[in-house]
């Protein structure tokens, strides 16, 4: 993968939180081709679990129902497709502000 150097990089002391909720139905935890996607996978400090209504249904519903993700999904009106779907993906995690877009 090229490295995209960021020559004016100064540390800003703040590191990305990342959270992606992605519903669906899932066969297994998807992987993501390299090749196709040029990526490494993903960042240290980041990890994906994969949830399901039938074995976890708390978990689906925890983050369905979290105040902020409701009211979102509420105004775009997605209830069917959080909460008619069987998975759901988390991808969470820090990722550390890098001198390097590598």
């Amino acid at each position: 993968m090229a490295d995209w150097a960021r020559k004016y990089f100064q540390p800003g002391g703040g590191d990305a939180l990342l959270l992606y909720l992605i519903y669906g139905e899932f066969a297994q935890s998807p992987a993501c081709p390299r090749g196709r996607y040029d990526t490494g996978g993903l960042p240290e400090g980041v990890e994906m679990t994969r949830h399901t209504r039938c074995d976890q249904p708390d978990a689906l519903e925890y983050w369905a129902t979290a105040a902020t993700f409701h009211d979102l999904v509420r105004e775009a009106r997605l209830e069917d497709a959080v909460f008619g779907v069987p998975d759901m993906l988390r991808i969470q995690g820090v990722v550390r502000d890098p001198n390097s877009l590598q």
